[in-house]
């Protein structure tokens, strides 16, 4: 690897471990998400947009999935999450990650009818939005975080790529 690249690497695990470290552990209630899920069938398209920490910026990468299996168990693990229901009184610490998108939509350049925003820092979230519109709950729990990389690694089996 050349240094540009150990120094976004760099970036991204401080930036990782500065969240985590902020973490305050608190019980949290969750209740599974609404059976039929919150991401609807359909999709022939997956579109996987993550930040890339670079010297001096960060970019957005861009990963498009056609592969039908691929988008399925992607859909069906995000449809898994349970809905967030942080504790009254919780305290989030002070998010500095930049969030990771997986959009479904039903052809290429066609707008997505879905998408889902996840925000790994501070208490991690998974924001949904149906066809433009947000849903008035969010997903996610403690565990956000590990169940996104198992998103991640369907989508993307060799990680994330690097510019």
């Amino acid at each position: 690897m050349n240094t540009r690249r150990w120094i976004g690497v760099g970036i991204a695990v401080a930036l990782v471990a500065g969240a985590s470290v902020l973490v305050v552990v608190t019980n949290s209630s969750t209740s599974p998400s609404p059976q039929a899920g919150p991401v609807p069938t359909g999709a022939t398209v997956l579109t996987w947009q993550y930040p890339m920490p670079l010297p001096g910026h960060v970019a957005t990468g861009t990963i498009t999935i056609t592969n039908p299996t691929v988008i399925a168990r992607a859909r069906a693990l995000i449809n898994a999450l349970p809905v967030t229901n942080y504790p009254v009184g919780t305290i989030c610490p002070a998010d500095v990650m930049f969030p990771f998108t997986v959009s479904f939509s039903k052809g290429p350049h066609m707008a997505p009818f879905a998408t889902v925003v996840f925000q790994l820092g501070g208490c991690p979230t998974a924001a949904v939005h149906v066809h433009g519109v947000r849903l008035s709950h969010t997903l996610g729990n403690w565990s956000l975080v590990t169940q996104y990389a198992a998103i991640q690694k369907v989508i993307s089996p060799q990680g994330i790529p690097i510019a």
